[in-house]
Order: C-alpha cells, then structure tokens, then sequence
C-alpha cells in the first residue's frame, strides 16, 4: 500500500506556527539562551517544527490536495504516513 503524504506549504506553515504568542515565549520554551551559552549556537530545522507540532491547521496545506480533517478543522495528522513541505518554485529576476 502506497504511503499517504501530505504537502505543507512552507510560507504558510511557518507564518502560522510563528504566531504573537509563540514569538514571545518561542526563546524560554526553546532553551534557545541555554544553547547559545553552551554550544554556542541553536539550529531549528522547518521539518522538526512539523514533528512537534500537535496539531496542523488545514490553511496550511498545499494547494492542489484535499487533507483528511478531525472534527475541529485540523488535519488528522495521525492518518499520514509523512507530512513534509511542498517543493517550492524558485523565483527568477
């Protein structure tokens, strides 16, 4: 049986999951000081936000597929054998 993928929209994604609350506290929730003081850096990678993340709102699906929904709007991210970021078009000058 095929694996069911779903595309995520990178722009959307991380503008929704950057919201005013999360900007706020994302420094203290991230031990992002702690890092920095330890290692002397602090890496986030875009596909881990998606692996931590409880929960996808469907505005941030690419366009072009028809997410499987919960009750509440969400995708049913539990129905995905891989949710990953759509391939983005690179822009020309």
């Amino acid at each position: 049986m095929p694996k069911k993928i779903l595309l995520i929209d990178r722009e959307a994604f991380i503008e929704w999951f950057f919201d005013y609350d999360t900007c706020k506290s994302f420094v203290a929730d991230h031990d992002v000081v702690q890092a920095l003081i330890t290692d002397g850096k602090f890496t986030l990678n875009a596909k881990d936000l998606i692996a931590n993340c409880g929960f996808i709102p469907e505005g941030v699906v690419a366009e072009g597929q028809e997410p499987i929904l919960n009750d509440y709007g969400e995708v049913e991210i539990c129905e995905y054998d891989v949710i990953t970021f759509a391939k983005t078009k690179k822009q020309t000058a």
